[in-house]
């Protein structure tokens, strides 16, 4: 939605002859190193909660591995049906 405002307005801006983005200075500079503070500032704030919801932790290959591993042998048994017990070895 808004991609599709940002979009209509500059089209509307240029088929009226209004050039994008406007000359017009803002009376607000922004200094490229408080740009830079700012979104540093924000990457921290995300990845403290990432690490709060433990989703930033990479988790061992094997680990994976052997979840994916479960997870197919959960969904192959699932589609199966629940009749068959699962094979065991001896």
């Amino acid at each position: 939605m808004i991609i599709t405002t940002w979009i209509v307005y500059i089209f509307t801006r240029k088929s009226v002859g209004l050039p994008f983005p406007p000359k017009a200075n803002s009376d607000i500079e922004v200094v490229e190193s408080e740009a830079v503070s700012i979104v540093q500032h924000w990457l921290n704030k995300v990845k403290h909660q990432l690490s709060k919801s433990d989703m930033l932790a990479d988790p061992n290959q094997e680990v994976l591995e052997e979840r994916t591993r479960i997870q197919f042998i959960r969904w192959r048994y699932s589609t199966q049906g629940a009749a068959q017990p699962p094979e065991q070895a001896h």
